[in-house]
């Protein structure tokens, strides 16, 4: 895997896409970029060819989603943040 834009995006997207079932926005945008990279390597086309076939066999869902990501909610982040300011100005 030799990619100078993403290194490891693809293997990134394969996991993701297989463990979730989904391809996301920002998955489909970078699966798009590692295809703009000339130096694809036969393994790297295998992992692009099995989302395909995962698509095309509805094993893997194009969702409208932007990440899989999964955000913590406003509370614990606010709690989050409170800690760090706590810990900052203790310091």
């Amino acid at each position: 895997m030799s990619h100078q834009i993403l290194p490891n995006a693809l293997a990134e997207i394969f996991t993701c896409a297989i463990a979730s079932h989904k391809l996301t926005v920002a998955d489909r945008y970078g699966l798009a970029a590692v295809l703009c990279d000339v130096s694809i390597d036969d393994e790297e086309k295998r992992a692009i060819d099995r989302i395909l076939y995962g698509i095309r066999r509805g094993r893997i869902q194009l969702v409208d989603d932007l990440s899989a990501l999964k955000l913590p909610r406003a509370e614990r982040v606010k709690d989050h943040l409170t800690q760090i300011v706590l810990m900052l100005t203790n310091s």
